[in-house]
């Protein structure tokens, strides 16, 4: 919602009204009985992107704003559109180690995940990840090096208090995130970085409220 009112300038024209509406609905080539149908265009009414129809999910919105606005798009909206298809994923992926907290920061710097869990497999600590479709093998191989990791085909079982164990107690804990937000955050806490480019305008405005 936040993209769609600050980086584009949102339309909306009626399929079953005359007059304007019914106007620029023919200029289009949109039929009236249409099912909601998404353009995204320069002001000249050329196409950023491809129309979009018939996948009505947040994944193919935000994939199609990312598209739109190109080598402009933030980090956040771009995370945004990676997390929503990765709904879509196979079952999670677990990992055991020594140090859950420190698998936590190494998986969620790799592009791809989108989601983490620490708890307790196979009697050890370990991390479940959510992963984008398409994620580097490689770059999860090397995130299981760097935390000593080995992947199991194990339930977690889950230790809530130890998630995200970065950013307890700093002021981004007050900051609403999704879960892939939360994830790319705390690896960029604990490793010294600035997180602020994973967050939106409206998070950080959220974030020196505090």
């Amino acid at each position: 919602m936040e993209a769609a009112e600050t980086l584009f300038v949102p339309v909306f024209v009626s399929n079953n009204e005359e007059g304007a509406d019914r106007r620029v609905l023919e200029s289009f080539g949109e039929a009236t009985w249409n099912n909601p149908a998404v353009r995204f265009l320069n002001p000249d009414r050329t196409p950023v992107a491809p129309r979009l129809y018939g996948d009505w999910t947040a994944a193919a919105l935000a994939e199609h704003m990312v598209t739109a606005l190109g080598s402009e798009a933030p980090r956040w909206l771009s995370l945004v559109a990676e997390e929503e298809r990765a709904r879509e994923a196979a079952d999670p992926t677990v990992f055991t180690m020594y140090c859950f907290w420190q698998g936590e920061a190494a998986f969620g710097a790799v592009p791809g995940v989108v989601a983490s869990r620490t708890g307790f497999a196979d009697g050890r600590e370990a991390v479940e990840l959510r992963v984008a479709p398409g994620t580097d093998p490689r770059a999860l191989e090397a995130a299981a090096k760097v935390a000593g990791a080995t992947r199991v085909r194990a339930v977690l079982r889950p230790s809530p208090k130890d998630d995200d164990h970065s950013l307890q107690g700093t002021p981004w804990a007050a900051v609403p995130m999704t879960e892939a937000q939360a994830t790319r955050v705390n690896a960029a806490v604990a490793a010294g970085q600035d997180p602020r480019p994973w967050l939106s305008p409206r998070q950080l405005e959220r974030l020196g409220s505090h």
